[in-house]
């Protein structure tokens, strides 16, 4: 790749890029080998977060801590508006991908929140089906022929006979 292809692919003007080629590479390169152009992309990402991550606005950092001194003649030589430029995108890149990973978070919510509601709806209504079945169980026990059916041990069980009158009474079946 030559400086000119690079340079129309990273946006900065050629004067710039091949000062940037003398300060990271030692020297002005006909053509850029990719570990060459790697180097290059690499040093101006790297100033480009550490200039964002500052969260100055001045863009040339006033602390001497912010920057290391290879970053700080990075940004020297691209100029303040190719650096607010590429700030700029490196945070609208950033922004993106928290909007990206903020909505899969969202499905993967809703998802949960589908799955608990189903399992719900299919408890519910296990839990219902049973309580049907233990209702028609136990009517089924208190039929006038059940209970006309239950073995008596003695003539003084008064409670049963009271409870198939009262059943013959209102005719329950």
């Amino acid at each position: 790749m030559t400086i000119k292809d690079l340079s129309d692919d990273l946006n900065i003007p050629q004067a710039r890029l091949k000062k940037l080629c003398l300060e990271i590479l030692g020297c002005i390169p006909a053509d850029l080998s990719q570990d060459d152009e790697a180097r290059i992309r690499s040093a101006i990402a790297q100033t480009t977060k550490a200039l964002a991550a500052s969260g100055d606005d001045s863009i040339v950092p006033t602390s001497p801590d912010t920057l290391t001194q290879s970053q700080s003649k990075v940004s020297e030589i691209l100029g303040e508006s190719i650096v607010r430029k590429l700030v700029k995108a490196y945070l609208a890149e950033l922004k993106a991908e928290f909007e990206t990973q903020k909505f899969q978070i969202d499905s993967i919510q809703f998802e949960l929140e589908q799955r608990f509601y189903q399992q719900l709806g299919t408890y519910q209504e296990s839990s219902q089906n049973e309580s049907i079945s233990r209702i028609k169980r136990n009517s089924n026990y208190f039929s006038l022929e059940r209970l006309k059916a239950l073995p008596s041990n003695d003539d003084s069980d008064d409670l049963m006979t009271e409870v198939a009158s009262f059943l013959e009474a209102f005719n329950y079946e």
